[in-house]
C-alpha cells in the first residue's frame, strides 16, 4: 500500500503460495489488498483462477515454472507473465506454441524494452 501511496501509477501484485479468495468484481475483500495483479505459485493456476482474476480485473503472473510442460500449460491459460529460473526453456516453449513474439497475453521482454 505504501508503494501505491507513493506513486499511484506503480502496479502492485499480491503473491500467494496457497489458495485465497479473490475479490468479486467491483467489491473489496477485507483480507485481500487492493492490487493490480496476483502472483500465485504456478501449481495454483487453473482456468477458473485465471477467469476469476480477469473478472476482478487482475492480471495473473505465476511463479516459478521451470518444467516445459508447466510453462506450456500456463501459456495456454493466457497468463500475463511467468517467473522462471530457465528463461531459455520458457522462450523455446513459447516459440513452439506457435508465435515466437507473443503467446496469449505474454509479451517478449528483454533488456532493450524493459
Amino acid at each position: 500500500r505504501k508503494m501505491h501511496d507513493t506513486d499511484p501509477e506503480i502496479a502492485t501484485s499480491f503473491l500467494m503460495d496457497h489458495a485465497v479468495a479473490l475479490p468479486e468484481p467491483g467489491k473489496l475483500t477485507p483480507l485481500f489488498p487492493p492490487v493490480d495483479a496476483i502472483g500465485p505459485r504456478c501449481d495454483l493456476v487453473s482456468p477458473a483462477l485465471v477467469a476469476h482474476a480477469a473478472s476482478a480485473r487482475l492480471s495473473v503472473h505465476p511463479w516459478t515454472a521451470d518444467e516445459p510442460a508447466e510453462i506450456g500449460r500456463l501459456l495456454a491459460l493466457g497468463v500475463a507473465s511467468i517467473t522462471t529460473n530457465v528463461p531459455e526453456i520458457a522462450l523455446a516453449v513459447r516459440a513452439d506454441s506457435g508465435d515466437a513474439q507473443t503467446s496469449p497475453g505474454l509479451p517478449l521482454l528483454n533488456r532493450e524494452n524493459l
